[in-house]
């Protein structure tokens, strides 16, 4: 998985291959961290979003807002708010699966799915109606858990 990350905060351009195993080593106050502190957002907390989504019968849009609502939580909007950034998970193909972007005149933040994602999304949310709120909770917790441990 390759995260890509550009003009946010001290990180100007960064284009990184992210393995099972990867180490950081550089300076103090150059980056390491907050790569992986975007890393962890990008993957996990999208994960979350995604399953709270789902759990509350959401929509792309219901989706878009948590992983805003989520993003301003992690990094508050003083650390973002004076520059236009982005940052993109793509996969083995090199195709974008997830991006946020915030264009420098306005706060708002742009979140993007590829065409792949949306498909399948949509596909899950039609699967999900059918299962009753009970189950869905059941599907949750067990989503969040296997989550802990990968």
């Amino acid at each position: 998985m390759r995260l890509q990350i550009k003009n946010f905060s001290i990180l100007e351009d960064i284009d990184i291959e992210i393995n099972d195993f990867t180490i950081f080593i550089g300076e103090q106050a150059t980056g390491k961290s907050l790569i992986c502190k975007v890393y962890f957002f990008m993957t996990k907390v999208f994960t979350f979003a995604m399953n709270e989504t789902f759990v509350a019968n959401g929509d792309l849009a219901f989706l878009k807002q948590k992983i805003a609502d989520s993003f301003i939580k992690i990094f508050p909007e003083y650390f973002w708010a004076n520059q236009a950034f982005s940052f993109s998970i793509l996969n083995k193909e090199n195709m974008v699966l997830f991006s946020i972007n915030k264009e420098q005149e306005n706060l708002n933040l742009k979140i993007e799915f590829n065409d792949m994602f949306i498909e399948i999304f949509n596909y899950l949310l039609t699967l999900l109606s059918e299962v009753n709120d009970e189950k869905k909770s059941e599907h949750y917790a067990v989503i969040m858990l296997k989550n802990q441990y990968e």
